[in-house]
């Protein structure tokens, strides 16, 4: 047994017990006892192989303990000084599945007009048990925020971690106070890991183009414009009523 794995074992009436099983168990134990027959003493050993399948588990699990009981038969022990026997013994550890980035999809463009704010979340789904591990992170060019040109103008933060039917849904958040002409074609990289794997997605930066909307507050203006000089004109130059009279043919009664 190695000293630098020493601690994660623990041996008691003859049981060696691994309390989380990792990669690193792997290998051959020996099990040896000796035994006094007839005033001659004896050497019997048993040795057992452990191969470790998959990750190393994040979480403790339930310690598997390997069978190293053996079984004394005194017609086994010959007059030689020792004899051994050996067996195979596998443990299945979980398997860690990789989170996944289900927003923003990879390759997305976000556009913004010039001088106003963005606001972009990415959204990582993994195992609930898996979450306060699961490192997610955005950068600029490859660059942390901070140590990026965005630095004071662009803020990540606001993590925040909801139960959702596949799992767990952690959402991190980045704002953009300011979209200028120098962050197009920005690469915003959003990027999770945990010990299942690693994933990352790439959107960039793009100012919207304003042409459309200027047309439409133009088009807007002029109708206001010319609808107030309508009304301008129209109470100038409207006709003036005339009053009239009523005129009517009095019957006279008269008599010759």
């Amino acid at each position: 047994m190695k000293d630098s794995r020493r601690g994660s074992f623990s041996q008691d009436q003859g049981y060696l017990l691994i309390r989380a099983v990792r990669r690193s168990h792997a290998g051959v134990y020996t099990c040896q006892v000796r035994v006094l027959i007839n005033n001659q003493q004896y050497k019997v050993s048993r040795t057992v192989q452990l191969c470790v399948k998959g990750l190393d588990p994040a979480i403790t699990t339930n310690p598997t303990v390997p069978d190293v009981s053996m079984t004394s038969n005194p017609g086994l022990i010959s007059s030689s000084s020792s004899s051994s026997s050996s067996s195979y013994s596998t443990v299945h550890t979980p398997m860690i599945q990789p989170p996944v980035i289900v927003s923003p999809l990879n390759g997305t463009i976000v556009e913004s007009l010039h001088g106003s704010g963005l606001e972009l979340f990415c959204k990582v789904l993994t195992e609930c048990q898996m979450a306060p591990s699961t490192v997610v992170t955005w950068l600029v060019n490859g660059q942390s925020v901070e140590s990026s040109y965005l630095d004071g103008r662009a803020l990540q933060g606001g993590r925040r971690v909801t139960k959702v039917s596949e799992g767990c849904q952690i959402e991190l958040r980045l704002i953009l106070v300011a979209m200028t002409e120098e962050d197009v074609m920005t690469e915003l990289k959003c990027v999770t890991q945990n010990q299942g794997g690693r994933q990352e997605v790439v959107t960039q930066l793009q100012l919207e183009d304003s042409t459309f909307t200027w047309l439409v507050v133009a088009a807007v203006a002029v109708s206001c414009f010319l609808t107030v000089v309508s009304i301008f004109l129209y109470v100038i130059f409207k006709p003036k009523r005339k009053n009239k009279m009523n005129y009517f043919l009095a019957r006279q009664n008269s008599t010759f």
